[in-house]
């Protein structure tokens, strides 16, 4: 990130934190209820986690969550836009998928269908797929595109990793607890053990918390989220596939720095007509 980047982000990030919202609704209520003096330590440590998190953004760690929704396009794109199936049949072609080996199918593709934020910061990047034959089945194609998107949560991870910032601990949540497929080769590329939260709609159960501490129902807003939290369950990895995977992972990386540069180029005559 540049200077000028880094000057906009602050100046953006600034202006959010300054906006009325939830926290401030929250400060009012406790500065009515408890008075200002007990009301203040509250405000600076809102003011501080709004920092830390605008610092955890700028460092990347804002990318798993960004691309989550990102990655659920992909899929979707993948089954419902190009093989045209339909909604409801998905879980027909899922279930196909899961029962393809893997590097049984010969495929490799690329999650970048918008760009890339983490790790390669590029918008240019493009999607792609090779190893296609006459003989590709959807089912193939369709676990390929899992593959590229367990292999992109890899790279997010891993770029963390390699700055020094830990992930000791992985939970899940989004489009992926709906489909077991991408559950599972998630963990499988990732070689480790993740959790997975059961239910949905955690946007709701963030909203209950904050009014839950506002009227005073708990003590605090970490109360309020141990109160609320959704419970989760574990997922495993397979050893023996995530061994297969490494090979992925790496032809995932290879394929992306060889074809970087056509994709630039093939952006570049689309902007300039």
């Amino acid at each position: 990130m540049n200077t000028t980047t880094l000057l906009l982000f602050s100046i953006v990030a600034l202006v959010a934190i300054a906006t009325p919202g939830p926290t401030v609704l929250l400060a009012l209520a406790n500065g009515s209820r408890y008075g200002v003096r007990r009301s203040v330590p509250g405000m600076l440590g809102a003011v501080v986690s709004d920092f830390v998190l605008v610092g955890a953004v700028a460092l990347g760690l804002g990318a798993l969550l960004a691309a989550s929704e990102f990655w659920f396009s992909v899929l979707k794109w993948a089954g419902e836009t190009i093989m045209g199936v339909a909604r409801d049949d998905l879980s027909s072609l899922i279930e196909g998928a899961a029962a393809v080996e893997p590097g049984a199918h010969g495929l490799r593709a690329l999650d970048t269908f918008m760009g890339n934020r983490t790790p390669y910061r590029d918008a240019r990047l493009r999607g792609a797929v090779v190893g296609l034959t006459l003989g590709t089945t959807r089912e193939e194609l369709y676990r390929a595109a899992v593959e590229a998107v367990a292999c992109g949560t890899k790279g997010v991870i891993d770029s963390f990793e390699r700055a020094g910032v830990g992930c000791r601990r992985l939970v899940f949540s989004g489009g992926i607890v709906n489909n077991s497929l991408w559950q599972q080769v998630t963990v499988d590329v990732l070689g480790r053990e993740v959790e997975i939260v059961v239910g949905d709609n955690l946007t709701l159960r963030a909203c209950a918390v904050i009014g839950a501490t506002g009227a005073g129902l708990v003590r605090d807003l970490d109360e309020g989220a141990a109160s609320y939290a959704p419970p989760t369950r574990i997922l495993r990895h397979d050893p023996a596939r995530h061994e297969i995977y490494r090979q992925t992972y790496e032809d995932y990386v290879g394929l992306m720095k060889a074809l970087a540069p056509i994709m630039h180029e093939s952006v570049d005559r689309l902007e300039r007509g």
